[in-house]
């Protein structure tokens, strides 16, 4: 596993990563709990049910997906990661209580700031183009860090500026190296104030337990990715379906 989720990181970000063996802990509990799911006899019900249909879903858009990164110069695995774990590949219709909708999730503010129009949440396209070009802003936000692949996801859900303000906190020279490491192994200090909570965005999980973003999503774009490398619906993998040999 390690070294899978390692040659995930040299795919998304073309370079190596430099994981820690706690984090690389996360991952393997992470992945664990993706494996669970498949075969299981939870049917299709979300953040529970058997994870080859989520992928099944996921093969139809790849393409897509994939062609929408790219265009902008980013890891087609970054374009399945955000939905895989966003919406499992739906392209939710209802806003939850922030206002997120569609296969991305975007809330109108920043959907609005890239150009999406409220019905436009729910055009698969667009929204992908729009994911691309924020992932695209936030890696050049996070440029001076070799980890800026990663803190982009992690804006993806937290937003920049928490991003940087947790990095401002919690990493230092000793932890630097591997800064989404540092930062997931001292998850209980990330939102710990009610104050912190109302600014920050909040993630739902599809388990419905609600969750600071940053207490799991630091590690979710590998756990995802080296799931997606390995489970097969039909003949081929997810990866292979977009022309990314796993």
């Amino acid at each position: 596993m390690a070294e899978k989720a390692r040659e995930v990181a040299r795919r998304m970000a073309g370079t190596d990563y430099a994981f820690t063996p706690a984090f690389e802990i996360e991952i393997q509990k992470s992945v664990d709990y993706y494996a669970q799911r498949t075969g299981s006899n939870a049917g299709d019900t979300p953040g529970k049910g058997d994870i080859r249909f989520v992928f099944e879903r996921g093969q139809t858009v790849a393409p897509a997906l994939s062609k929408a990164f790219r265009a902008h110069n980013i890891s087609p695995l970054i374009g399945l990661y955000i939905p895989a774990v966003e919406s499992e590949y739906v392209n939710i219709q209802t806003p939850n209580s922030m206002g997120a909708a569609g296969m991305f999730q975007f809330v109108p503010q920043t959907g609005e700031h890239y150009g999406l129009s409220a019905a436009d949440l729910l055009d698969v396209d667009k929204s992908a183009d729009a994911a691309a070009r924020y992932i695209a802003d936030s890696i050049d936000q996070f440029n001076s860090d070799r980890m800026k692949e990663a803190l982009a996801l992690l804006a993806y859900n937290r937003g920049g500026k928490a991003v940087e303000s947790d990095i401002a906190a919690l990493v230092n020279e000793q932890n630097r190296a591997c800064s989404i490491c540092a930062l997931t192994e001292q998850r209980d200090k990330l939102c710990s104030s009610r104050e912190c909570l109302l600014r920050t965005a909040l993630v739902c999980r599809r388990d419905h337990r609600r969750e600071p973003a940053g207490v799991w999503i630091a590690n979710q774009a590998l756990v995802v990715t080296v799931v997606v490398a390995t489970v097969r619906v039909g003949p081929v993998s997810l990866w292979q379906r977009v022309g990314v040999r796993a």
